[in-house]
């Protein structure tokens, strides 16, 4: 048994959907399970350790109803191949949606770009423009001197050029170094950087690459030693940057190591601990972290969900005795309905969509996952066999034993419900 997750990709009013599976955490239950698929097909599915397989049994859909063809007779001609009608899949808003984001991100430290220097194209095209209007000798004259000039302001970028790269490779190279700085490393910058050839948009740029480098590889490894801080404190005293730059690219710095952590929706307590660390030496306050911490405290939730420590909830609906349950909230059944079909250039497209079913409470116990409206739509959890979250869409999508059809429901907080059921199944 298998949790997935599915992201969407969206065109207009049209969801095309691309799913795959193994993202974020994953879960199973040992042994194989014999089932079959949607299009009647059985399988087998199984697996442990954290593989998991599907293998389709038998030939296929092809009947034999003529009779089995003989060894030795002629195979039928391969006909031309139909094109199906493609299958598009439209949001109908019978979801819950996905759970409310930050409305606006924080401004995030844009890459530096180190400026080019002007181009002399105007200058030479002055020159044509002289020597066809102007009459002799003053062409040759003005070509003279656009070309001197030309000369001297080439000369003249080169030098800045060369100088911008001679204080970059001082400060790359100190960036590279593991150790601490020597003084003749610092007279060798400082007299770089006071070099008149050296601009000050090639300065800045060399100066924000190195820190952004730094800052780079300490949040990458979790700020684990005190030298990372000391280099960046290095690099500081160096060059001299903005305090609002410097603050501004340590918040760009978590943001980035916060996202490559949660981003497969399960934080490991190692990734936990290294998100705290680079937080508390990048002085970070968690007001202005307030997003993040909130998410960090829901994967670690989910992380105790998959470990086993399971939620208990009073339900307000009846259940019997031998049951717990563990999550109640707002729920739908949902089906996927065919909503309307068209041709364009040749092709056929079928547009399909959920609608609601049945609506009511979605209740998951140590028993089953429920949905009580008037009446009341169990599932066994014996009988899961994958569970997979639609996490845009808030899409609970359930592979059950022996029936065709996957069951769909939505709820406000699917990945959650998704990854109590996966742990109940898993212990059955």
């Amino acid at each position: 048994m298998g949790f997935y997750l599915r992201k969407s990709f969206r065109a207009g009013p049209v969801r095309f959907n691309l799913s795959k599976s193994g993202v974020g955490a994953s879960f199973g239950v040992t042994g194989a399970r014999l089932g079959v698929s949607s299009r009647g097909r059985a399988y087998v599915h199984g697996g442990r350790g954290g593989l998991y397989y599907r293998k389709s049994l038998g030939g296929g859909g092809a009947g034999r109803a003529g009779g089995e063809r003989a060894d030795d007779g002629p195979a039928p001609a391969a006909g031309p191949t139909a094109l199906g009608p493609v299958e598009l899949t439209e949001d109908t808003g019978v979801t819950y949606g996905a759970l409310p984001q930050r409305e606006q991100a924080p401004e995030a430290v844009a890459a530096p770009v180190r400026s080019a220097p002007p181009t002399y194209g105007w200058l030479a095209l002055g020159a044509v423009a002289a020597g066809l209007l102007l009459p002799s000798p003053f062409p040759a004259v003005v070509a003279a001197l656009v070309f001197a000039g030309l000369v001297a302001l080439g000369a003249r970028r080169g030098k800045r050029r060369a100088a911008g790269d001679a204080y970059g490779r001082l400060l790359d190279a100190r960036v590279a170094a593991g150790d601490a700085i020597s003084d003749d490393e610092r007279s060798a910058i400082d007299a770089a950087r006071r070099d008149p050839a050296l601009t000050p948009a090639d300065a800045r740029y060399f100066e924000e690459r190195a820190y952004l480098g730094l800052l780079e590889d300490a949040a990458a490894n979790g700020a684990s030693g005190p030298r990372a801080l000391e280099r960046l404190a290095e690099m500081d005293g160096l060059v001299g940057l903005d305090p609002a730059f410097r603050h501004r690219a340590r918040l760009d710095a978590y943001s980035r190591a916060h996202v490559e952590a949660v981003s497969d929706h399960d934080l490991t307590e190692a990734e936990e601990q290294a998100l705290d660390r680079v937080r508390t030496a990048f002085e970070l306050s968690d007001e202005e972290l307030a997003d993040e911490l909130t998410l960090l405290g829901r994967l670690r939730e989910l992380r105790a969900i998959r470990d086993g420590d399971l939620p208990v909830v009073d339900a307000t609906v009846k259940l019997s005795s031998r049951e717990v349950c563990h999550l109640e909230g707002e729920g739908r059944l949902l089906k996927r309905r065919l909503l309307r079909s068209f041709s364009r250039d040749g092709q056929r497209y079928k547009v399909r969509g959920y609608v609601i079913d049945k609506e009511g409470t979605l209740v998951v116990t140590s028993r089953r996952v429920a949905l009580v409206h008037r009446g009341v739509t169990s599932f066994p959890i014996g009988k899961i066999l994958d569970v997979e979250v639609d996490h845009d869409r808030q899409l609970l999508i359930l592979t059950r034993d022996n029936v065709a059809t996957p069951t769909c429901l939505t709820t406000p907080d699917a990945l959650r419900a998704g990854a109590i059921v996966a742990a109940l199944a898993e212990e059955r």
